[in-house]
């Protein structure tokens, strides 16, 4: 069984993850620590005693109040949500333990859809954040003819209309220009002579 273990702690001086790691892998399991790094330990993943421990984030305990406390375990949760994202992807577990403190880094271990499912559930408003790809394919834009084709020097490509239209009026959306296609008519607007421009361009300053 492939087990991650994620935990807002150092990995060696607690007890309570690394022996439950240690006996996981005496059992044969295939075992992954997500923990906090001390200052002077290595940033990469290091095997101790066959457990891999990533150590993603350094921790120096220097917090001045609740505020600052509570920064760190949010940017730990951040960056667990998408280190656990990517190890999924790559090659799933099948099981994660969240050791930590606040509840809320339980969410790391989740995919959006179990979260959303949970939060609707207990009655909690929420909303998904799509991605650039899930934007893209929105039957929403589609259903309200959002979309229009603009020309580039590679070809026509989709996009979006602006958000605000005015009715009977059609959106300009001119062509992408080539890269310098309007620098000489720029520069002859600002009073630059087509001598200069020449000279400009000789000395590979445009």
């Amino acid at each position: 069984m492939k087990v991650c273990m994620l935990a807002y702690t150092w990995y060696e001086p607690d007890n309570r993850v690394r022996r439950y790691a240690e006996t996981l892998v005496k059992r044969g399991d295939q075992v992954d620590a997500v923990v906090l790094r001390r200052e002077g330990q290595p940033s990469k993943m290091e095997v101790v005693e066959g457990v891999c421990v990533y150590r993603i984030q350094r921790r120096v305990i220097n917090e001045k109040g609740k505020i600052t406390y509570l920064a760190k375990l949010l940017l730990f949760f951040v960056r667990s949500f998408f280190f656990l994202a990517w190890k999924q992807l790559r090659d799933p577990y099948d099981l994660i333990h969240v050791h930590s403190v606040p509840d809320f880094e339980v969410f790391a271990a989740l995919e959006a859809s179990e979260i959303v499912a949970r939060l609707d559930a207990a009655g909690i408003a929420n909303a998904r954040i799509n991605t650039v790809a899930e934007v893209w394919a929105h039957p929403q834009l589609a259903a309200r003819e959002r979309w229009t084709s603009v020309d580039t020097p590679a070809g026509p490509v989709p996009a979006l209309k602006p958000p605000a239209m005015l009715r009977g009026v059609d959106a300009r959306m001119d062509a992408v220009p080539a890269l310098g296609e309007h620098t000489d008519g720029i520069l002859r607007e600002l009073g630059i002579s087509n001598e200069r421009i020449g000279r400009l361009r000789l000395e590979q300053v445009i």
